[in-house]
């Protein structure tokens, strides 16, 4: 195929006259480098030493033959050196202007290779441009519409109306296949057309939907839109509307100081964003997001939000210890709206302590750990049940679950020894359950130190109630059930409430150590 015989017809148009006027300049520098330097071959005394020196040539190379001027002219006729029966060349010659052999063969021979080199990029270009021609032809037989310059062609399947036709168009630049921007035509239920504020162009976002329990809709959806105002970009009560809605929410928000109250039984999907300074108050509302932070520690949980959540929701994450990080400032925001909580692996940390809980739960006794750095006298990490009223007997928390963890509680200062401290303190409690836990009360400054100190707490009350345990009971417990747990300390467990009632234990494992009082003790009916 002819660089310069490209077909301009058909679907090819007149892309391919662009295409045949860069091959003719392609053609032309070829031309140039082909005449370069070593079209004239010198001068020689006789016609023999000539054909002897160039016993081949390129068409049209001349040589000058004689031994004063004018010269005779011989060229090279495609075959052999022959006389022109004209003469010419110069009276002199400056032979030192001249190259000699080795330098034209050595220049011969980059020349070969550079044009070896443009003839495999042309011989490339000619197979893409066949290529091309062929999808075309392709296209064409199929009935597209193909592109020209002036007019861009695009697909349309047969039978099918504009609105429910995906158009490709063809680049008449490039000759590929694309899709214009707003080139399809959105069915408005997944996606839509909007004007852009900025640029007035049409552009394509992800559509909402309403809830329409006639129409088998399943729950609405909403994509919660920026809302920029003073710097801020505000969520307000009239975008979280609709009930039966899940809400996608992408961006950061300010709730600007004010109170949300989410519709019934939505679902807030949270893929990104995250809200501060205000309030959200749930109902039956589920919260989908990975363990990573959706709360800042200015927005208020309130309500009834179902499932479980995470600490890493509030920005607490395992393995810091710092006074901003702390689990319990966490569990207790998110018990605000949340009634079950689970940790992952690694170790928590919390400087405050006295967290209530009603569902906590870890991985292992093994693969989570609670630590906190008790700082006063009757500290303690969790609690389970009511404490603010031990004297109804019939005033009592039920269905509580604690499990999968290690808890370990020692003094913040290591040269006082702090007293009548526990792992877990119950209260007012009942139809619960305790399992795979273990509470470790060991470091020292947590235990007795000697036997003298275990004899002066058997002989006093006072120094008895001093004593440290891992588990502490102080109200009235029922249907309580314990499995596999360890409570380590001077007292595993100790029950000093109102009373005890169908306490189940299985699996446990209680040690006190050299200085330890009781693996349990028992000062209640």
């Amino acid at each position: 195929m002819e660089l310069n015989t490209i077909s301009n017809t058909g679907t090819w148009g007149n892309s391919a006259n662009r295409l045949n006027e860069n091959f003719s300049k392609v053609n032309t520098e070829v031309e140039k480098l082909k005449n370069a330097t070593t079209k004239n071959k010198g001068y020689f005394k006789t016609d023999a030493l000539l054909k002897q020196t160039h016993q081949t040539a390129y068409y049209g190379d001349i040589a000058y033959v004689g031994t004063s001027y004018p010269y005779q002219i011989w060229t090279w006729n495609g075959t052999n050196w022959e006389d022109s029966k004209s003469t010419g060349g110069s009276e002199t010659v400056n032979l030192g202007n001249y190259y000699t052999r080795e330098d034209i063969d050595t220049q011969q021979h980059q020349q070969d290779d550079s044009l070896a080199a443009i003839t495999e990029k042309q011989t490339e270009q000619e197979k893409k441009i066949l290529s091309v021609e062929k999808t075309l032809e392709n296209l064409e037989v199929a009935g597209v519409d193909v592109a020209s310059a002036d007019k861009l062609g695009g697909i349309k399947a047969e039978t099918k109306t504009d609105a429910e036709t995906a158009e490709a168009k063809i680049d008449p630049e490039t000759g590929k296949l694309y899709v214009p921007a707003g080139g399809n035509n959105p069915d408005n239920e997944d996606l839509f057309l909007e004007k852009d504020e900025n640029t007035q162009k049409e552009v394509m976002k992800f559509a909402d939907k309403e809830y329409n329990a006639a129409g088998f809709s399943g729950l609405g959806r909403v994509y919660l839109r920026r809302n920029i105002s003073v710097s801020k970009n505000v969520l307000t009560q009239d975008v979280m509307s609709k009930a039966n809605t899940r809400y996608i929410i992408q961006y950061d928000y300010d709730l600007n100081g004010s109170t949300i109250n989410i519709p019934e039984n939505c679902i807030l999907c949270f893929e990104g964003g995250s809200l501060k300074n205000g309030a959200l108050n749930g109902n039956k509302t589920v919260i989908v997001s990975p363990p990573k932070k959706i709360f800042d520690k200015t927005l208020v949980l309130s309500g009834h939000f179902v499932g479980t959540a995470y600490v890493e929701y509030y920005g607490c994450y395992a393995d810091i210890d710092s006074t901003d990080n702390d689990v319990c400032d966490a569990i207790t925001a998110l018990y605000k709206g949340f009634s079950d909580i689970k940790l992952l692996e690694g170790t928590y940390y919390t400087y405050k302590g006295g967290c209530r809980i009603t569902s906590l739960s870890g991985q292992s006794k093994t693969t989570t750990i609670v630590h906190f750095h008790a700082s006063k006298n009757e500290d303690y990490l969790f609690s389970m049940g009511y404490l603010d009223d031990l004297s109804n007997i019939n005033y009592r928390e039920r269905f509580l679950r604690l499990g999968n963890m290690r808890m370990i509680v020692e003094g913040s200062l290591a040269s006082t020894r702090l007293e009548k401290c526990s792992g877990l303190l119950l209260g007012m409690i009942g139809n619960s359950e305790i399992s795979n836990v273990r509470v470790d009360l060991f470091q020292e400054n947590m235990k007795l130190s000697s036997v003298s100190e275990i004899k002066a707490a058997m002989e006093s009350k006072d120094e008895e109630d001093k004593l440290n345990a891992a588990i502490r009971f102080i109200g009235y417990a029922e249907l309580l059930k314990f499995d596999d747990i360890e409570p380590y300390g001077t007292i595993g467990i100790k029950a000093e409430g109102l009373l005890l009632d169908a306490i189940s234990f299985r699996d446990c494992t209680i040690i006190g150590g050299s200085t330890g009082y009781a693996s349990c003790l028992f000062n209640c009916q």
